[in-house]
């Protein structure tokens, strides 16, 4: 695919057009490190691209602090949570508080792919139940 200008860039910057994964987008080629943080948020589940460049341009509109904070709050995330010893969710410590709250029907059990869906159905206020997170250990096609 042929280089081209993109309409509006800021003067100085050097914009052009780059296949990725077979989608055509822009990408500012004016930092090292602005393209180093579109490429890791790319790898994220359901980001493309696109969206990595807009997420990725969010935080120089930042303050420092604020920036600092999301940092520090996805380092706190990767350091504090834990797989819970009893469900294998996503807890703070060994035990998740659902696996904790004796209120809980313990006699209903809901099997959910992974911790994601926990939280889906949580969310809904309406199940009793405990569960258990397989992490997507079984395959419908393997068995």
């Amino acid at each position: 695919m042929r280089a081209q200008k993109r309409r509006g860039a800021p003067p100085g910057i050097e914009s052009y057009a780059r296949m990725y994964n077979g989608l055509e987008w822009s990408m500012m080629k004016s930092s090292a490190y602005l393209e180093n943080l579109i490429k890791k948020f790319s790898k994220l589940p359901g980001i493309g691209p696109k969206s990595a460049s807009r997420i990725a341009f969010h935080p120089l509109g930042m303050t420092h602090d604020d920036v600092r904070g999301l940092a520090a709050a996805m380092i706190d995330l990767k350091r504090n949570t834990f797989t819970c010893a009893e469900c294998g969710g996503i807890s703070d410590g060994e035990v998740c508080s659902i696996c904790q709250d004796l209120a809980r029907d313990r006699g209903v059990l809901c099997v959910v792919e992974d911790a994601k869906d926990v939280l889906t159905i949580e969310g809904t206020g309406e199940y009793p139940g405990l569960y258990h997170v397989i992490n997507g250990l079984i395959s419908p096609l393997d068995g």
